[in-house]
C-alpha cells in the first residue's frame, strides 16, 4: 500500500496546476521517508524490544533485571546461552509457528471485534441474499452518486476561507449588493510573428472598431468601453475642422495624418494623455501593440468569473490573426480562475492516472492481475461515489478538492489492499478465505477507521469554513466510503467472482490431472479458455 500511494502522489505531481504538484511533490517525500523509517528504524526499536522482552528486562530501565525475574531467553528464545546445532534451530522455528499459529487463534478468541468479523459477519456476508441486496444498495448509490458529479459546482468563494464573525464577511456581502460595476477586463492586441499591425491602414482601424463594438455588445460588460481609437478619431474629426483635412464618413484619420496627429493626441496635458498608458510604441515609433479596456458588470460568483472569462476569449477569437495582430483578453482575476478552465479535464486525467498507476503496482507485488481488478474497480466507484457526495455536501470542485481526492485513493487503497492481499494468500475456498482475511485484517481495518475519524471530528469545530468544508465533510466521507466499499462490497465481489471461476478452475485441475476438458460452445475447451 505505500508503494501504491506513492506512485498514486507521484502521478499527481505531473499535474499543471501549481498547488497540486507541489503538494503532491511533498506527499510523495513524506511517504518515501516514512516507508524507509518503517523499514529501517522501526523494525530495529521492535527487535530490541523483542531482546529485551526474552531477557526479562524492564521496559522503562531496559539495562535492569527484577529481582523475582524468571530465567532469560537468548535471541532465539532458549533459555541460557549454550549454542545450538542445525537441527534444534529447525525444530525451534517449527516450534515457534505452531505458537505463533496459537497465539493468533488465542488473539481472535480474546478479540471480540476480529471474532465477530471472521464469524457472525462472514457468514452472513455469504447468504446470497445478502450478496445480493448489497450489489443491488451500491448499485444505486453509485448511480445516485454519478447523477449527482455531474452537477458538482466548481470554485472557491471568499466566504469560504473568512473566519466566521469576520468584520470581512459582511464586507464582501454589502459590496456584493451594491456593487453596480465588475472588475476591469482589457483586450491586448499584439503583433503576430514580429511584426507590428499597421493602424494607419483603415482595414485595421475597421477591426478595430468591429473589436470594440463586439465588447460593448458583451452581456458581461457594462458599456461603454474605454477605446483609445474611438476618441482618436472623435479628436481627429474636431481637428479637421479646424486645419480643413479630409476626414471620411467613417470617421477613419487619414495615413499620412496618423501619427503626427497621434503624438498630439498623446501629448502632455492633452486631455487623453493618459492612453499613452494603453499604447506600446516601438523603436520606429510606430505602435506595436495595444489594449482596450472595459468594465464587467457585476460577477457574484465563480461560476460567472469563469464564464465571463470564457466568453471573452470566445469574443477575441474571430479577431485572431486578422490585420496582422492576434487579440487575447487580459484581467487580473483570470489569474486565479485560470485553473477552473482546466480543473474537470485535468481531475480525470490525475485521477484515471493514478488508479491505473495503483493496478499496475499491485498486480506486481500480489501477483494477480484478476484479483488487482475488483481493487481497481471498487477504488473507481469509490472516487465517483465521492464526487457525488461532495454535490450533496456543498463542496465544491477546485485544487483542495483535487488534492483531497488523490489522497481518498490512498486512504482506500489501505482499506480494500489489504483484504485483498491476505485473501490471495489464504488457502482453502472463499468462505475459508475471508474468514482469515476477516480475521487478520478486519480488526486493524475498522480500528485505522474508526481513530481517523477521531482524528476528523476535530475540524467540525473550526473557525474557519474551509476546514469544515473541504476537509471535515471530505475526509468523513472518504473514511466512510473506503471502509464500506473495502469491509462490506469488496468481500462480496471477491465471492461473486470466485463462484464465476470456480467451474474453470475445476476443468482446469481435471485438465491438469490429464483429463480433458469439455469443450466448450465455440469448441475451445475450458482450459484452453483459462
Amino acid at each position: 500500500t505505500s508503494s501504491s500511494t506513492t506512485l498514486a502522489f507521484a502521478v499527481g505531481s505531473l499535474s499543471v496546476m501549481p498547488a497540486v504538484k507541489y503538494f503532491c511533490q511533498q506527499c510523495v517525500l513524506a511517504f518515501l521517508v516514512n516507508l524507509v523509517l518503517q523499514l529501517t528504524i522501526f523494525c530495529s526499536a521492535i527487535g530490541a524490544d523483542v531482546r529485551r522482552v526474552r531477557r526479562r528486562r524492564l521496559d522503562c530501565v531496559p539495562c535492569c533485571t527484577p529481582c523475582c525475574g524468571g530465567g532469560v531467553e537468548d535471541d532465539d528464545g532458549r533459555h541460557g546461552g549454550s549454542p545450538s546445532s542445525p537441527r534444534d534451530a529447525i525444530h525451534r522455528s517449527h516450534q515457534n509457528l505452531a505458537e505463533a499459529q496459537a497465539s493468533t487463534s488465542a488473539a481472535l478468541d480474546a478479540d471480540p471485534l476480529s471474532w465477530w468479523l471472521a464469524g457472525p459477519y462472514t457468514d452472513w456476508l455469504c447468504k446470497p441474499a445478502v450478496q445480493v441486496g448489497v450489489v443491488m444498495a451500491f448499485g444505486i448509490l453509485f448511480l445516485g452518486s454519478l447523477n449527482q458529479a455531474l452537477d458538482v459546482g466548481q470554485g472557491l468563494e471568499i466566504g469560504e476561507v473568512l473566519p466566521k464573525g469576520s468584520y470581512m464577511s459582511t464586507f464582501f456581502d454589502r459590496f456584493e449588493f451594491y456593487s453596480d460595476i465588475g472588475p476591469p477586463v482589457y483586450l491586448v492586441t499584439s503583433p503576430v510573428g514580429g511584426k507590428p499591425p499597421d493602424f494607419a491602414d483603415h482595414r485595421v482601424q475597421d477591426i478595430h472598431g468591429e473589436l470594440v463594438r463586439a465588447l460593448e455588445l458583451s452581456p458581461w460588460i457594462k458599456p461603454p468601453a474605454l477605446d483609445w481609437l474611438g476618441d482618436f478619431q472623435k479628436w481627429a474629426l474636431v481637428v479637421s475642422n479646424h486645419t480643413q483635412e479630409v476626414i471620411d464618413a467613417e470617421g477613419r484619420v487619414p495615413r499620412d495624418r496618423f501619427y503626427p496627429w497621434l503624438e498630439e493626441f498623446l501629448a502632455p496635458g492633452s486631455d487623453f494623455a493618459f492612453y499613452d498608458n494603453y499604447l506600446s510604441f516601438n523603436e520606429e515609433g510606430k505602435l506595436d501593440s495595444t489594449q482596450v479596456m472595459g468594465f464587467h458588470v457585476p460577477l457574484q460568483s465563480t461560476d460567472t468569473f469563469v464564464q465571463a472569462m470564457l466568453d471573452m476569449r470566445a469574443l477575441c477569437e474571430p479577431f485572431a490573426r486578422a490585420g496582422n495582430m492576434t487579440v487575447f483578453p487580459y484581467s487580473e482575476y483570470h489569474i486565479f480562475y485560470e485553473q477552473y478552465a482546466i480543473l474537470v479535464p485535468q481531475a480525470s486525467k490525475l485521477l484515471f492516472s493514478a488508479i491505473s498507476a495503483i493496478l499496475v503496482v499491485m498486480s506486481a507485488l500480489l501477483g494477480n492481475l484478476l484479483l488487482s481488478l475488483p481493487v481497481l474497480l471498487l477504488l473507481t466507484l469509490n472516487q465517483i461515489d465521492l464526487i457525488g457526495i461532495m454535490t450533496v455536501a456543498r463542496v465544491h470542485m477546485n485544487g483542495i478538492s483535487i488534492i483531497n481526492l488523490v489522497m481518498a485513493i490512498g486512504l482506500s487503497v489501505e482499506y480494500l489492499a489489504h483484504i485483498a492481499a491476505t485473501y490471495n494468500m489464504a488457502p482453502g475456498g472463499h468462505e475459508a478465505k475471508l474468514r482469515r482475511s476477516m480475521a487478520a485484517v478486519g480488526s486493524s481495518i475498522v480500528s485505522g477507521a474508526f481513530t481517523t475519524l477521531l482524528g476528523v471530528v476535530v475540524l467540525a469545530f473550526a473557525k474557519y469554513p474551509v476546514f469544515q468544508v473541504y476537509y471535515f465533510r471530505m475526509y468523513l466521507a472518504t473514511v466512510l466510503c473506503g471502509s464500506l466499499h473495502g469491509l462490506v462490497l469488496l468481500p462480496v465481489v471477491l465471492g461473486l467472482m470466485h463462484k464465476a471461476m470456480a467451474p474453470l478452475q475445476r476443468h482446469a485441475a481435471n485438465g491438469a490431472a490429464g483429463g480433458k476438458s469439455p469443450p466448450g460452445k465455440d469448441g475451445t475447451t475450458y482450459q484452453e479458455l483459462l
